[in-house]
């Protein structure tokens, strides 16, 4: 069984740490990120930014032995998908046991756009961390902290002198979440040393003066409630601080293999406080995905924090498409609830991250981005590498999205430049 940990601080300690975070993104953002964005009055006009808001970089280095085993829970699609992505000859054609190398190849990717449309944007890549360390069992080769460290350590560096002549500055260009799993009994410290930089209980040397991260990336699926207290009380500093928050609402490839989890839970009687623990069982991809995925668990945190920027990302599964494109009124279907959260909140977003994979998907959200609820909540995400094991390589996915968008280019500025600013760095 999955246990949940307490806390290394107490919640009075992290409120109390946690309020000394600068309350203003642009006086968080370091430089030289900070000059490069803030200082650009122009910054979301067309060709001038773009955004990619779902990307990640952890190594499979820093997969939980036992995640093939999870093989066992998903399609024969996903097992041939997956086994690739743990192919030595693809890992060792995508880098994936070099971060850096990783990050390279998306913004080459990138770069090769650009320059086949004479443009040169600034380009902004939101790496999200992933704490697989206590959500599946079998440790992996290297921890969550060692991920941080070696993903720190190549922050300072630039690209190779990439197709358009360009070298990419890494702090520049990529936009550091950090994963915050509450079964991590120093997710509190984890979370105030990611934005502090006078306080570092992480052990990361590359912390010590410098915050360097931008937003929270969370997934319940490995074993946790959207609702945890500990999340509650995350939530209620990062919209004090306009501190984006990313959760996974897409499939259960990566989840945890515990049939029987420890959620943490929250309730007031008689407006008293009470934090406490229960026990749920797991048996089947089902039960699964709604206890910890549905994107309406979003809808209580949306109104207890207004003000809260979070992205809900995927947009549904592949499963869930597929049922969206022949019924688009099932309020069970994922992806009616996501463009539901989208449409009543102000401050709640979605990416398309793996959701664009589909020809009838991309029409489907030109669609959306046609409409006045939706236009300005929804997202671009590649979600690479993952990408990299389907049928369609990354680079040719953009050129596809942007062809289905050609009779519409303000949606795809939206898409790619403004809506993703707004998240990211509008207050």
């Amino acid at each position: 069984m999955l246990r949940k940990p307490d806390q290394t601080i107490s919640r009075t300690e992290f409120l109390q740490e946690a309020s000394l975070i600068e309350d203003h993104i642009k006086n968080r953002v370091e430089e030289p990120l900070k000059s490069y964005v803030f200082d650009d009055p122009h910054i979301t006009r067309p060709n001038h930014s773009f955004f990619d808001v779902h990307a990640h970089s952890f190594s499979i280095d820093h997969i939980p032995k036992d995640f093939i085993k999870l093989l066992n829970w998903v399609s024969n699609q996903d097992k041939v998908n997956l086994t690739a992505l743990l192919n030595p000859n693809l890992g060792r054609f995508l880098g994936l046991r070099d971060p850096e190398k990783v990050i390279e190849n998306l913004i080459s990717v990138y770069d090769r756009y650009f320059d086949q449309k004479s443009i040169a944007p600034k380009l902004f890549i939101v790496n999200l961390a992933m704490d697989m360390e206590r959500g599946i069992s079998g440790a992996p080769v290297f921890n969550y902290k060692t991920q941080l460290e070696q993903f720190l350590r190549i922050l300072p560096l630039q690209t190779s002198l990439l197709n358009t002549g360009k070298r990419y500055q890494y702090r520049q260009t990529i936009l550091p979440f950090i994963a915050i799993d509450p079964n991590n009994p120093k997710a509190y410290e984890y979370f105030i040393s990611a934005f502090r930089k006078d306080y570092n209980q992480t052990g990361i040397q590359e912390l010590n003066d410098r915050a360097p991260f931008i937003g929270v990336k969370l997934y319940p699926s490995l074993g946790y409630s959207p609702l945890d207290p500990i999340l509650l009380d995350i939530y209620e500093i990062c919209e004090k601080k306009s501190i984006p928050v990313t959760t996974h609402c897409g499939g259960l490839r990566t989840r945890t293999n515990s049939r029987k989890v420890e959620i943490g839970q929250r309730k007031f009687p008689n407006n008293v406080l009470t934090d406490s623990k229960k026990v749920v069982n797991v048996p089947s991809k089902e039960a699964m995905k709604s206890i910890f995925l549905d994107p309406l668990h979003w809808e209580k945190i949306a109104r207890q924090f207004p003000k809260l920027k979070l992205n809900l990302a995927h947009f549904g599964d592949n499963e869930e498409w597929e049922k969206f494109n022949k019924n688009r009124r099932d309020p069970t279907n994922f992806v009616v609830k996501t463009l539901k959260m989208i449409k009543n909140f102000d401050h709640v977003y979605a990416d398309i991250s793996y959701a664009y994979f589909d020809e009838k998907n991309r029409e489907k959200i030109r669609g959306m981005m046609k409409q006045e609820e939706y236009k300005n909540k929804i997202l671009f995400g590649s979600d690479f590498y993952l990408t990299e094991v389907e049928k369609v390589r990354t680079r040719e996915l953009i050129k596809k999205l942007e062809e289905s968008f050609a009779h519409y280019p303000e949606g795809y500025h939206l898409l790619t430049s403004v809506n993703p600013y707004q998240f990211i760095f509008g207050l």
